[in-house]
């Protein structure tokens, strides 16, 4: 019997010269998605985002990563083929991030910005029960709890799947979701991963 393995989540900031040691992407589908984004800042974000997730692969399992077993389904995620393995990508200004094991699992980091992060936010993301708690925050509170919400239902809509984000309607406390504050390269991140052993993930900044 294969050994229990918690999800591994692999964190870098976006110039970090080991994930592109090679920076030519393998799979012909990922490289004409890349290819085909107009902003060159998104090429680049996306670029890393699969190299990491190559690196994350064969880190974890010791292959290298299965071009032929990586599809792109009807919702536009890429996934195995095979649930073998399940994958979830993220990236921002700045960071990436990638979520990799034997159980389904969704990621996602932001860079964090309390301006961003405000009220007007708050009442477009937050569910009644959310907002409710949000309300008897501090203003330095309130920001950083609607950074961790936000980051928190992105993670468990890439998990759950489905074609629109619809944060409003997903109620964090209802799902196994775990939220770490990251600093990369001197700026604050926060990154949130929904699996089944999101409090066991194995952590690994590179």
């Amino acid at each position: 019997m294969t050994a229990y393995k918690p999800t591994r989540v692999y964190c870098a900031n976006s110039q970090n010269g080991t994930v592109l040691e090679n920076g030519e992407i393998s799979h012909p589908l990922r490289a004409a998605e890349i290819s085909a984004a107009r902003n060159v800042k998104v090429r680049e974000q996306k670029l890393f985002a699969w190299k990491l997730l190559e690196f994350a692969y064969f880190d974890t399992f010791g292959t290298p990563f299965p071009n032929d077993l990586v599809i792109k389904d009807e919702n536009g995620k890429w996934k195995s083929a095979d649930d073998s393995f399940f994958f979830s990508l993220s990236h921002t200004d700045g960071a990436c991030a990638v979520a990799i094991g034997r159980s389904i699992c969704g990621v996602d980091i932001e860079g964090f910005d309390a301006e961003r992060f405000n009220e007007p936010l708050a009442k477009k993301i937050l569910c009644d029960v959310e907002f409710c708690e949000y309300q008897k925050l501090s203003c330095t509170e309130k920001s950083v709890f609607c950074a961790e919400k936000w980051t928190q239902k992105e993670s468990i809509f890439k998990k759950t799947g489905g074609q629109s984000f619809l944060p409003k309607s997903i109620c964090a406390k209802e799902h196994k979701v775990f939220t770490k504050k990251l600093d990369l390269c001197g700026k604050e991140f926060f990154l949130s991963v929904c699996s089944p052993d999101a409090d066991d993930a194995d952590y690994r900044i590179i």
